[in-house]
């Protein structure tokens, strides 16, 4: 994963663009029948999170790092996952998206340990209506892959699934889209798969294609092709992500969703010889609304990422069952406990006396509230 860091200097140069930016669009407001549509939006999430995960750690030593997720990283202690603030824009036929970000999450999902700075930019991107439906947009998006998105608002439980946790998150290149009332078709010419900065010669390309079936039933396919090694395109290994989403509202109470992934990538080191990998994830989530504002949901996920196509290389499953309480409708309380259990051959959890196992416990407190 790549990174855009702001420096002081960026810093100061984007907020007189901004700035700019508004004195014109005022300008254009007053002189023009067709007014600037201009929405802010802000969220806030909260979190601690407790686990029976013991890694051993020297005696002086505090690590509060968890691991397998990027929701709720840190362990026994009080975090703030996500502070949001978002500007849309829409005149005639443009439209832009402009969100700064800050928080644990940001730290966990977009740091690496060739990146350590978090970047500020959640998305800024730009477009153009060309025709009727149609729109082609260009700048920083979040990922058109997955059947959960990265922030807790947007999905049933906060926390994500072990199939998401090898999905990217976020994107960079350019966007042409058909959005229509049933389908929406997406054609994506991207710098790489979960990154910002091109690391190569090569382009990555994304299809995304949802279509509603019905007004409770709708279905999703998605991929990105390219080339996501480092360097010359001597040094090339094609990688393919496929991913199926689907979705059905069996009543007003109760809804159910489900994700596949399939992935392949070229010339991968498999026990010591280069061969093709493969991956394969399974989501599947059943959410039941006792009353308006109360509900609860169940999470199976599993993954076969034996052959390490992505870093962690994994085999196991995991289950979730969390509740949730809304005491408004922009604001939320979520208990979520989770079990995960890899196969014999993955211990990389530790039991209270510091041994390898292969399983673990999570139970976890999410406070949440969005302004739309």
């Amino acid at each position: 994963m790549s990174n855009l860091f702001l420096t002081k200097g960026k810093y100061m140069k984007l907020k007189h663009l901004l700035a700019a930016g508004l004195i014109s669009a005022s300008m254009i407001n007053l002189n023009a029948e067709d007014k600037i549509d201009i929405h802010y939006s802000g969220y806030l999430d909260a979190y601690i999170a407790v686990e029976n995960d013991m890694k051993p750690q020297a005696d002086d030593a505090i690590d509060f790092s968890r691991g397998l997720t990027y929701i709720n990283p840190k362990k026994n202690q009080l975090g703030l996952n996500m502070a949001l603030f978002n500007i849309s824009a829409t005149y005639k036929n443009l439209r832009a998206n402009f969100g700064l970000q800050h928080g644990d999450l940001v730290k966990s999902a977009y740091e690496t340990p060739a990146v350590t700075n978090s970047p500020m930019l959640q998305q800024a991107n730009v477009g153009i209506n060309v025709f009727d439906k149609v729109w082609l947009d260009a700048g920083y998006f979040l990922t058109h892959i997955g059947g959960e998105a990265l922030l807790p608002k947007d999905n049933w439980l906060s926390s994500h699934s072990l199939v998401t946790y090898y999905e990217p998150f976020y994107q960079a290149g350019l966007r042409a889209s058909y959005e229509g009332e049933k389908l929406t078709a997406q054609l994506h010419i991207l710098n790489g798969n979960g990154i910002i900065e091109e690391n190569n010669h090569n382009k990555t390309f994304g299809l995304f294609l949802g279509y509603k079936i019905l007004d409770n039933l709708s279905l999703s396919y998605a991929n990105v092709m390219g080339n996501e090694e480092a360097g010359t395109p001597n040094h090339g290994k094609t990688h393919v992500l496929h991913n199926i989403c689907t979705q059905y509202d069996v009543s007003e109470s109760f809804s159910i969703k489900a994700q596949l992934d399939l992935a392949t990538k070229e010339k991968v080191m498999i026990q010591n010889k280069e061969e093709d990998a493969s991956y394969m994830g399974v989501s599947a989530q059943m959410k039941y609304k006792f009353i308006e504002n109360l509900s609860a949901t169940f999470r199976f996920a599993m993954i076969d990422n034996k052959d390490g196509l992505y870093p962690s290389a994994l085999e196991g499953n995991a289950m979730t069952l969390g509740v949730e309480y809304k005491p408004s409708a922009s604001s939320y309380i979520r208990l979520e406990g989770s079990m995960y259990n890899m196969k014999d051959d993955y211990k990389v959890f530790y039991d209270a006396d510091g041994k390898p196992t292969n399983s673990k416990m999570e139970l976890m407190l999410n406070c949440g509230i969005y302004l739309d």
